[in-house]
């Protein structure tokens, strides 16, 4: 960019862009990291200094035409891109109010235009005032526009609690609530066995989208009574709690424990904390991900020689010791240096239990179990 005249800045920033979408970028971004918060302060620190604040006291209205100009103008650009491409009402307004105001880069393109001559000294420090004055008027537009225009103007939210349940009994004996990436398989593996759960969803939206694909599924809270009712709780036989939340999950099981006490309730655990407290009452509890978690360390166990059988094995024995420990701490959880102790203890177990079963690798003998 130099040798033809223009910016080196402006060729920093187009090698930046082209870098930033190579194989390279990760690499660049961690050894970059350290200097760019640097290298910002003194950037804007340098821009401030050439900032004339006399200026603008001397000519407020030239200053304040040039900021509304600049800001209605890429308003407008903004919002006409908004609409080609489709974004909704409210995107629309917002995505033209965030980038309405100066770019960093025109500090850069200002200092370059003045010192080759194109423009005046004069013209450059009021655009350069105009460009920090929208920038300043950047949070006040963004605050108007979801404040003031988008509750007369915007898209209306549809209140799912306004919309009524259509909940139906299919008289099915299980009822699963949530159909998130949880129980979404547990759903269609029963479908496929013959045994299609009463589904009941409380995103309205994925409960459209998950008709229109073909799959049943019902608006409802499942933490009203009437409701759980009606899809037909009192004569199903299992209670399939598959929510991220753990509040909404802990109600429903008191209230199904009050009401329907014939129920074999089953629950997704969200945390450890939360796999205590269902221990605690009770509750047949799934740990989030632990499965998919086991089946990847079989595969990592598989790539580095280790026969499957084995591999299986290890992870059943895992899994089997990590559900006695959840039994095992579950009444020392909120005593801190109980439960250290008692997960470094632990530690020491479960290596002891694969040490004493160690995982042969193809081709080799295995080794004598160690005394532990």
């Amino acid at each position: 960019m130099d040798s033809v005249g223009l910016s080196p800045a402006l060729g920093t920033f187009v090698a930046g862009v082209m870098l930033a979408s190579s194989e390279f970028r990760h690499e660049l971004e961690s050894d970059i990291e350290p200097f760019k918060a640097l290298l910002l302060a003194v950037f804007f620190i340098a821009v401030g200094a050439g900032i004339d604040f006399g200026l603008i006291a001397a000519e407020p209205v030239t200053i304040g035409v040039m900021v509304l100009a600049l800001v209605t103008l890429k308003f407008t650009v903004l919002y006409v891109l908004a609409r080609i491409f489709g974004l909704s009402k409210d995107q629309q307004l917002l995505f033209a109010a965030a980038l309405a105001q100066g770019g960093e880069f025109a500090f850069v393109l200002g200092g370059f235009a003045a010192g080759r001559g194109i423009i005046g000294e004069e013209l450059a420090a009021q655009m350069m005032a105009a460009v920090v004055l929208s920038m300043v008027l950047a949070p006040p537009l963004l605050l108007l526009v979801q404040r003031v225009l988008l509750p007369r103007i915007g898209t209306r939210a549809v209140d799912d609690a306004g919309r009524p349940s259509d909940v139906e009994n299919d008289k099915s004996r299980v009822l699963l609530v949530g159909f998130g990436r949880f129980g979404h398989p547990i759903a269609r593996l029963l479908r496929s066995a013959g045994c299609m759960p009463t589904v009941l969803e409380l995103d309205s939206d994925h409960v459209d989208f998950l008709r229109r694909i073909g799959l049943k599924c019902y608006y409802g809270d499942a933490t009203r009574i009437p409701l759980l009712k009606a899809a037909g709780a009192a004569d199903a036989q299992i209670l399939v709690i598959a929510l991220n939340s753990e509040d909404q999950c802990m109600r429903i099981i008191e209230s199904c424990r009050k009401h329907f006490p014939h129920l074999t309730i089953f629950a997704r655990a969200c945390s450890r904390h939360h796999a205590y407290q269902l221990h605690e009452i009770g509750v047949k509890f799934f740990i989030e991900q632990l499965g998919s978690s086991l089946d990847c360390a079989i595969a990592t166990l598989k790539e580095l020689g280790h026969k499957t059988d084995h591999a299986k094995d290890a992870a059943r024995r895992f899994k089997e010791h990590e559900l006695a420990v959840i039994e095992q701490m579950a009444p020392y959880r909120d005593d801190e240096e109980s439960y250290v102790g008692m997960v470094r203890q632990n530690l020491q177990d479960l290596d002891s239990l694969l040490h004493n079963a160690p995982l042969p690798v193809r081709g080799q003998i295995p080794a004598e179990p160690r005394e532990s």
